[in-house]
Formats: C-alpha cells, structure tokens, sequence
C-alpha cells in the first residue's frame, strides 16, 4: 500500500461481528468492507451536501427503499 499508515480501531463485538460476516459472506476481507463502506459513506455525504438522495431501484428502475440519515 502506497503511503500507508498504521491505526489502531476499537469497535464493539456486535460490529466486529457484523463486519467479519459481511467480508465472509462477499469472500472479501475486513479492510474491503470497510474501504466500501467509507466510499458510500463519502457519497451520500457528497449528495446530502447537494441536496440529494441515495435509494436503491428495483429492475423497473423504482424506488424501494432511500437511503436516510447518513
């Protein structure tokens, strides 16, 4: 990793075990999760700054669900 720097990070049981199941689950590692995680995090904070939304759409391009306090 280009440039990286070492931390340390305490999270409680329920989110260490919510993390290590979502790495399990998408065959993917802790640092993936999170890495993914920040990135949506960045653009719903980017959309909320412009006024918009995040949703998720069905195959009909529907809303099925918003995004909501992020």
């Amino acid at each position: 990793m280009e440039n990286s720097v070492s931390m340390r990070l305490e999270v409680s049981q329920a989110l260490n075990e919510k993390l290590s199941t979502l790495a399990q689950v998408n065959g993917t590692s802790l640092d993936t999760v999170l890495l993914k995680a920040l990135t949506l995090y960045d653009v719903a904070s980017d959309a909320k700054q412009k006024n918009q939304h995040i949703g998720i759409l069905d195959a009909q391009q529907r809303v099925i669900a918003e995004v909501v306090g992020v």
